[in-house]
């Protein structure tokens, strides 16, 4: 499964680090405000979810897309997972560049 991340911003609480919209690539779709969650060591990806309250008052979340097949499913989690390590390694590469000073012209050797 083809996944690329369209958005990705950092919020952390509980087990979500992070928000991002990912495209499936293969299916031509953008799923937007998915989360990103990480705890012990294990690493997941949310769907976003519609918001309600149950009878006791509390908040709660509804599925709003879920898989009917738990091999698609899995295999998701690994494509959607492995996009967002390759995405925050590069943003890190990104940022580690752009934080070394800047060479003086004269210093280059052609």
């Amino acid at each position: 499964m083809k996944i690329l991340i369209k958005e990705f911003k950092k919020y952390e609480k509980n087990t979500l680090r992070a928000f991002c919209d990912l495209e499936l690539l293969d299916l031509c779709l953008v799923i937007k405000g998915c989360g990103v969650h990480q705890k012990e060591g294990r690493a997941w990806i949310s769907f976003p979810g519609q918001k309600y309250k149950t009878q006791d008052g509390e908040t709660a979340w509804a599925d709003i897309l879920t898989f009917s097949d738990d091999n698609k499913r899995e295999e998701f989690r690994k494509s959607a997972v492995s996009a967002v390590k390759r995405f925050v390694e590069n943003e890190n590469q990104k940022k580690q560049y752009s934080d070394k000073p800047k060479e003086d012209p004269s210093d280059v050797p052609f």
